[in-house]
C-alpha cells in the first residue's frame, strides 16, 4: 500500500511540472499584434482604406517603440521608463487625432478612456489617481 501511494504521489509531482512548462507561450510578432489592432479599430469606427493603412503604420510604430522601452528598461518600472511611455501615448492619441474624423476619434477616445479607468480599477489606488490626472491632462490638450 505504501509503494502504491508513493507511486501515486511522485506521478502527480511529474504530471504538475509537466503542465507547468507549458504555460511558456511566444508573445506574437509587433506586426500581428498591429494587424489585429487595426482590424479591431476598423470594426469599431468604420475606417476608410486609407484610415485603415495609416492606422496600421501608426499602430506598428507604437507597438514597436513602446517594446524597446520595455526591454531597454527590462521590467524595472522607473520614472524616467513611465514618462518615455507617456510621450508614445501622447504622440499616439496624436496620430489618431489627425488620421480620424472628429466623430470617429470622440468614440475611439472615450473608449480608449474606459478601458484605462477599468484597468486602472484593478491596480493600486495611487497608481489609478495618477492615471486620472494624466488622463484629464491629456484630454484637456485636445
Amino acid at each position: 500500500m505504501k509503494k502504491l501511494k508513493f507511486a501515486f504521489i511522485a506521478l502527480m509531482m511529474v504530471s504538475i511540472t509537466s503542465f507547468a512548462q507549458q504555460k511558456q507561450t511566444k508573445k506574437a510578432t509587433p506586426e500581428v499584434r498591429a494587424n489585429r489592432q487595426t482590424e479591431t479599430l476598423a470594426k469599431q469606427l468604420s475606417l476608410t482604406a486609407d484610415q485603415k493603412v495609416a492606422v496600421n503604420k501608426s499602430v506598428l510604430s507604437r507597438i514597436t517603440t513602446l517594446d524597446q522601452i520595455k526591454k531597454k528598461y527590462q521590467g524595472n518600472k522607473s520614472k524616467e521608463r513611465n514618462a518615455e511611455i507617456r510621450e508614445v501615448r501622447i504622440a499616439f492619441e496624436q496620430d489618431m487625432k489627425n488620421i480620424l474624423t472628429a466623430e470617429q476619434f470622440e468614440k475611439w477616445y472615450n473608449a480608449h478612456k474606459a478601458k484605462r479607468v477599468k484597468k486602472g480599477n484593478k491596480q493600486d489606488p495611487k497608481v489609478k489617481s495618477v492615471d486620472t490626472e494624466e488622463n484629464e491632462n491629456i484630454s484637456k490638450t485636445y
